[in-house]
């Protein structure tokens, strides 16, 4: 008789897919593993993304408060800074209005002298009330007044109200507008 194995047969094709099994278990192990490693990468990538986004929102607020801090400050600083240049502009007007009366006082004789002056600050003009003793020194006045050194330092040299006193002595207006100032 012959020996027919029914059960062989299967056996032999059991095992083989059993191998085949354990294949694919350890590719979709591997695989597993693989998605694994990456979702506790992304995990950890996504908590060091966020802790250093709480980090840079908390040195933001911090940048901000140091500014709104320091705005008192700067705003003292900037009220400060204002008044330096206007106390500035202030000497240099002063400065500019000492230089002409110096000037003029120089530049006539010992017979004249300035009896009263006026200043305007805006315009920056300079009015001169002058005497002379008589109208020779007065003549000299205006001589003086017609150099071209003069035209060059000031913008512009005006003479009126010239008037006769009793005593002889004779009064000059003189208006001057001073260089070297910037209105704004």
């Amino acid at each position: 008789m012959h020996n027919i194995n029914f059960l062989k047969k299967r056996q032999v094709t059991l095992t083989k897919v059993e191998r085949q099994d354990k294949k694919w278990l350890r590719y979709s192990l591997a695989i597993f593993s693989l998605v694994f490693v990456a979702f506790l990468g992304i995990i950890a990538v996504k908590i060091a993304l966020g802790f250093r986004a709480n980090q840079l929102a908390a040195d933001q607020q911090r940048l901000k408060k140091m500014i709104t801090d320091d705005e008192a400050v700067e705003v003292a600083f900037l009220i400060f800074a204002n008044k330096l240049e206007v106390i500035t502009e202030i000497f240099q007007t002063r400065s500019n209005k000492q230089a002409a009366i110096r000037y003029f006082d120089s530049l006539f004789s010992s017979e004249v002298f300035i009896k009263d002056m006026t200043f305007e600050q805006d315009g920056q003009i300079l009015a001169l009330n002058l005497v002379s003793s008589d109208v020779f020194v007065l003549e000299e006045v205006f001589n003086s007044l017609q150099t071209t050194q003069l035209q060059e330092e000031y913008k512009t040299v005006s003479k009126s109200n010239i008037r006769r006193s009793d005593d002889g002595s004779y009064a000059l207006q003189l208006t001057v507008t001073l260089k070297g100032y910037d209105q704004r």
